[in-house]
């Protein structure tokens, strides 16, 4: 794992710690679930949700789409994946135990041979990603054949930008190691 990674990690959590009081204020949750619905049905996939569709998504964060599943039942078809999980799991306990939980990195998750999504959500964990090729190869694998996989990231309108932000990453967004137009 390279430095960098590391570091973009760490500075996740760190950002995470921050708004830890925000993130626990049932106002915010209400419009980080409004934002997902708006954001899934934009796109057409808020339906999927509740189906027995397997969906997996990737970089989940402490507030991902997975806080839009009913608290009070478990969804062994919806995995959510983040190389901070644990972490997340001790700083906001009653966010999660609705769906399969794994703790890695896609790039390195060994998942069982015939492991197949129908869905798969990666929105704004790619720019965090420890390798950009093997993070798409494993979406590429991870996929059923009639699948679909949504992967959205934060982009630079112009290059020029994207090549400042690069330069200066380490000081001006250190969780953030890629940049894209």
């Amino acid at each position: 794992m390279t430095t960098v990674w590391k570091t973009a990690q760490e500075e996740e959590l760190h950002c995470w710690s921050i708004n830890r009081e925000k993130l626990r204020r049932s106002d915010y949750l209400e419009i980080k679930k409004l934002y997902w619905q708006r954001l899934l049905s934009k796109i057409g996939i808020l339906h999927v949700l509740g189906t027995d569709a397997r969906i997996l998504e990737v970089g989940c964060g402490p507030a991902g789409v997975f806080l839009l599943l009913p608290r009070e039942s478990r969804n062994d078809q919806y995995y959510v994946l983040d190389p901070l999980l644990a972490r997340y799991k001790e700083m906001f306990p009653d966010y999660f135990g609705r769906c399969v939980e794994v703790d890695s990195a896609l790039e390195t998750w060994r998942f069982q041979p015939d492991l197949r999504f129908d869905l798969i959500l990666a929105i704004n964990c790619i720019d965090h990603s420890l390798d950009i090729e093997k993070f798409l190869a494993q979406v590429r694998t991870l996929l059923s054949e009639s699948g679909r996989a949504i992967v959205a990231v934060n982009t630079h309108q112009r290059r020029w930008t994207a090549r400042l932000w690069k330069r200066f990453q380490k000081v001006i967004e250190p969780h953030h190691p890629y940049h894209f137009t």
